[in-house]
């Protein structure tokens, strides 16, 4: 019997090595929040003399609503083992079509959180593993529609 488990083990140990197979399709949650956003504007001020104008500084700020998509994948393979290719991009529909490039980042969880994205647009997320072989199949790309930013702007007032 103790032979027959040790063979086992020696067989799966001699496969070559694959690229993981595909994490199953992200799920997404979204959120549109308000983001205080600031910025230092110089502008001058006359000198009453007719003289050089002086120049000031002021903070500006502005209230802009951002949406916030939240992703977590599952895999079967050991996460440890593993890095994720998360890519996205806003697009114009369905099928995926867009001028923009994809955003890629490389991780090595199963969960991501992207702010500051646009209010009432679509966008897609693809993921997919990779091991010391290579990488594996994409998952199903998803996608998410981010709300209108009349929609936290009216709660607001």
């Amino acid at each position: 019997e103790n032979d027959m488990d040790e063979s086992y083990i020696t067989t799966i140990l001699s496969r070559p090595k694959q690229p993981p197979r595909a994490p199953r399709e992200p799920k997404t949650t979204c959120k549109l929040c308000l983001e205080e956003l600031s910025h230092i504007e110089r502008y001058d001020v006359p000198d009453p003399d007719g003289g050089a104008p002086q120049q000031k500084t002021r903070r500006v700020s502005e209230t802009v609503a951002r949406a916030k998509v939240t992703l977590d994948w599952a895999t079967e393979w050991l996460k440890s083992t593993l890095e994720y290719e998360l890519k996205y991009r806003a697009v114009n529909d369905y099928d995926g079509r867009s001028d923009e490039k994809w955003k890629t980042e490389v991780l090595r969880c199963t969960a991501k959180a992207l702010a500051g994205l646009l209010p009432d647009t679509l966008y897609a997320f693809e993921v997919r593993a990779r091991n010391d072989v290579g990488y594996g199949d994409l998952a199903p790309r998803t996608f998410v529609q981010t709300p209108s930013a009349a929609s936290i702007l009216a709660k607001k007032s």
